[in-house]
């Protein structure tokens, strides 16, 4: 149940030193291995761009969930691309070699991507992250910062929203299923789910 006084606001680059701990606490995926310095270019680049959102809940003055929306998923996807670094790609094989980093999850993601650009309509948007801090899991703060990106995609006259995730993670499979999303295609363990709208 959401609390009353808890919304959805836009996220600005003045929160950026809620958004990076957030997002390092919250999600074990390759940025935030590569650190502060390369999620610090990962949302400057998603502010600096008209297609995209970033959506965030508060409790009081605390950043507790947020989203990062595109209205433009292969065109976001492209720009993304571009920040890795030389430094940071060989960070990602050290950890690919010390085992941090599943190799075969990096090949399906590369796989999906193969088949968003083959695939999609340029009027097709994405989640590219959802994060909840783990305490305020199970409160509703995912569907609300979902069904306000939803409803801006509408807006926008978006037809199709995207959203990938792994079979290990069941609960936010059945939780983007609740929301209407259906696996749409699946490489290995990662599924990409989509939602008319």
């Amino acid at each position: 149940m959401i609390k009353i006084g808890r919304r959805v606001k836009n996220l600005s680059r003045a929160d950026l030193n809620q958004i990076i701990p957030l997002h390092q606490d919250s999600l074990a995926d390759i940025g935030a291995i590569l650190g502060t310095n390369y999620l610090s270019r990962f949302y400057n680049l998603l502010f600096s761009e008209t297609d995209h959102t970033l959506l965030g809940v508060f409790e009081k003055d605390k950043l507790i969930g947020l989203l990062a929306g595109s209205f433009n998923l292969p065109e976001t996807h492209l720009s993304l691309r571009q920040l890795l670094k030389i430094r940071e790609i060989l960070l990602v094989l050290v950890n690919i070699f010390i085992g941090k980093i599943d190799p075969g999850r990096i090949i399906q993601r590369l796989q999906l991507e193969k088949f968003l650009f083959q695939k999609m309509e340029d009027n097709s948007g994405g989640i590219v992250i959802l994060l909840v801090k783990e305490d305020y899991r199970r409160q509703g703060i995912g569907r609300l910062l979902i069904e306000e990106f939803l409803r801006r995609c509408r807006k926008k006259k978006i037809d199709e929203v995207y959203v990938d995730t792994l079979e290990s993670f069941q609960g936010t499979l059945t939780f983007y299923r609740s929301l209407g999303f259906s696996i749409r295609t699946s490489s290995g363990r990662t599924h990409l789910l989509s939602k008319k709208i």
